[in-house]
């Protein structure tokens, strides 16, 4: 099996970037604001499109995210690893274990969309963020409140908006043989 092309890569990383510093755009302007975030989205609809290959810009744009964000290198490397690591569980239990249809023409695959990756990876970055501390006692509440809407319901909005909507616009299209 090939891998993706390099500039796919690096289109998957871009995007996912833009998606992550997009909404904490969003989260900086209107704290207490309905968010959509469509980074996890991005990544798990690379992954569904192009197979685990994607993996790679998806790290590849967690890891430039965090550093632009002001991680130093190496927990910015785990940070992404982690990032990565839930989209392509994810991915797995989607195409392994459900089977998943990428075309959602089934009730069934449009159910294993929305129950295994808007909830997967929402509430595992709910646990990565309760474990390592990113909701400390110290924190504002409403800051808390703000996290846990970019961090869960966010996240599994932005799938359930952004996933569907890639797949159909990067199916291939086909030609009709006339007779």
């Amino acid at each position: 099996m090939h891998g993706i092309s390099w500039i796919a890569t690096l289109f998957i990383a871009a995007a996912y970037v833009a998606a992550s510093e997009g909404a904490m755009l969003l989260l900086r302007v209107a704290a207490d604001a309905p968010m959509v975030s469509l980074a996890s989205a991005v990544g798990l609809a690379a992954c569904l499109h192009c197979g685990i290959r994607a993996a790679a810009g998806v790290w590849l744009g967690a890891f430039v995210y965090e550093l632009i964000g002001g991680r130093d290198v190496f927990p910015a490397l785990g940070s992404a690893a982690l990032s990565t690591a839930q989209i392509a569980f994810a991915w797995w239990l989607m195409q392994h274990v459900a089977r998943m249809n990428l075309e959602l023409e089934r009730l069934r695959d449009v159910l294993a969309l929305v129950l295994i990756g808007a909830t997967v990876i929402p509430l595992a970055n709910v646990a990565r963020a309760a474990l390592t501390g990113e909701w400390a006692a110290t924190t504002d509440p409403a800051l808390r409140v703000a996290l846990l809407q970019v961090s869960a319901l966010g996240e599994a909005i932005g799938i359930v908006l952004l996933v569907p909507a890639a797949l159909t616009w990067l199916r291939p299209t086909t030609t009709v043989q006339r007779r």
